[in-house]
């Protein structure tokens, strides 16, 4: 929001390194939460007035303790951070305290997703840990060494507490805290774009889908088998869509094609 004198952002926005913006739907107001290099979160509506100040270290130097993922429940007003201290805190929004410190990672927090309804969370870090947490309990359900090098992207299946994982040279498949399978990635390209143009899940069909060397594939989430290889781009792909209904892929990429897949 501009001030008065010249348009500057105030020094709060300028040090924010996480942003989630929703509307809360029982309020006629509408709320942000910022998350900052000392740890802290900030609730904001949207006039610009903070709501509260949560957590954060005072004698951190700069970044020592940022935030780096942060998913909120905007109904039940909660919130789940992680940040570079290898901390996951659950926090009350309304009351503007902090619930839970959930302890188990060793390294950077890469991720955090949640599944509000069923209490679930699972938290990814760059020394290649993947945690599942039980939210009512702030209690670890499963910790796995997932990947050497980091854990970069995580996919969910809550309901049979499946999981998707990326790592430097792989993609593993879990299911209630054991390996199903594992695919290693080879040839050329960063493992950055196939994070970038993301996973996408099936999980009703049990099949995977990932852009990797210039090409999307396939593959069966049970057995692991490579159902297919969809070569036709000439540069990297840039992204992608899947409607698993019609069994279609449409992908684009840096050669300036779109090519519609009929994966069936």
């Amino acid at each position: 929001k501009n001030d008065k004198n010249g348009g500057k952002a105030s020094g709060e926005a300028r040090e924010a390194r996480e942003l989630t913006l929703s509307l809360v739907r029982s309020s006629p107001r509408a709320l942000a939460l910022t998350g900052h290099c000392n740890g802290s979160l900030q609730l904001w509506d949207l006039d610009g007035r903070c709501i509260h100040t949560m957590g954060g270290a005072k004698d951190s130097t700069e970044n020592e303790h940022q935030v780096t993922g942060l998913e909120v429940d905007w109904t039940g007003l909660r919130a789940l951070s992680g940040d570079l201290c290898h901390n996951v805190r659950l926090w009350d929004l309304e009351q503007g305290k902090c619930l839970y410190i959930m302890s188990g990672h060793a390294a950077t927090i890469r991720g955090v997703a949640v599944d509000w309804t069923r209490h679930l969370a699972v938290t990814h870090d760059a020394a290649g840990l993947l945690i599942c947490w039980d939210l009512q309990t702030g209690n670890q359900l499963y910790l796995l060494f997932a990947h050497e090098g980091g854990v970069h992207d995580v996919e969910a299946d809550w309901a049979n507490l499946r999981f998707v994982s990326v790592g430097q040279d792989s993609i593993k498949t879990w299911i209630q805290g054991q390996e199903l399978w594992t695919w290693h990635l080879r040839g050329l390209c960063r493992i950055e774009h196939l994070v970038d143009c993301g996973l996408e899940c099936s999980w009703n069909d049990d099949r995977l889908a990932a852009c990797w060397s210039m090409a999307v594939h396939l593959w069966d989430l049970q057995t692991g088998q490579l159902l297919w290889v969809l070569r036709g781009h000439s540069g990297d792909i840039s992204g992608y869509e899947v409607n698993w209904e019609a069994q279609q892929i449409c992908s684009w990429s840096e050669d300036g094609c779109i090519l519609l897949w009929d994966i069936e």
